[in-house]
């Protein structure tokens, strides 16, 4: 698998690994389209909220998303939401 650089990069690549379009994943996030092409275009960065309906929806792994880190999907379908934990973005200031 390529070495995607940014969240946008690899948030672009599940839609190709999913077979979604950018209006699917604005209905799975409850988005407006305009706000995940912003997303999509590396102007904003995805919230922890919806980076936990993309865990839900589609099985998706934060840690690559929001990191590159592992797969781009949760192999372990029996593995709950609740038991994934969202990393802490480096570029965080909190």
């Amino acid at each position: 698998m390529p070495d995607y650089q940014t969240e946008a990069e690899r948030l672009n690549a599940l839609k190709k690994i999913l077979g979604i379009t950018q209006y699917d994943l604005a209905d799975a996030l409850e988005m407006k389209q305009g706000s995940v092409s912003l997303i999509l275009n590396g102007k904003r960065s995805i919230s922890r909220e919806k980076l936990k309906a993309l865990l839900k929806v589609y099985n998706v792994n934060p840690a690559w998303v929001l990191l590159g880190i592992g797969n781009p999907l949760i192999a372990d379908s029996n593995q709950t939401s609740s038991e994934i934990t969202i990393p802490n973005d480096p570029s965080d200031k909190d």
